[in-house]
């Protein structure tokens, strides 16, 4: 193994996905502040996905920079399943959003 030993390794990568998911807090509000106020109009929705968006390629880009100095894939790995997991809890809240509008 060229980078660091394998323990060290999974938990340097379980931090990286920790963080990745943590990291989503910069770019969207709650997932309470999303049930609560809602997002009834098109522009709310579309600041929303845009959080979406740049929380992605923010913790892409950590996860990559990790994998790059570790020479190893799994901080990207875990970080593509974490992010997975956010994605799918964020989509559930503005969908069961008391006031979602499917053509917004």
């Amino acid at each position: 193994m060229n980078g660091i030993a394998g323990g060290e390794l999974w938990l340097t990568a379980a931090f990286v996905a920790y963080e990745s998911a943590f990291a989503y807090s910069q770019f969207m509000p709650s997932l309470f502040t999303i049930r609560s106020l809602g997002n009834d109009d098109s522009s709310k929705l579309q600041s929303l996905r845009q959080g979406e968006v740049i929380g992605t390629v923010f913790t892409g880009g950590f996860a990559i920079l990790f994998s790059l100095l570790l020479k190893s894939w799994l901080p990207l790995a875990l970080a593509a399943v974490s992010c997975g997991f956010v994605l799918i809890v964020y989509e559930w809240a503005i969908r069961t959003s008391p006031n979602y509008q499917q053509g917004a």
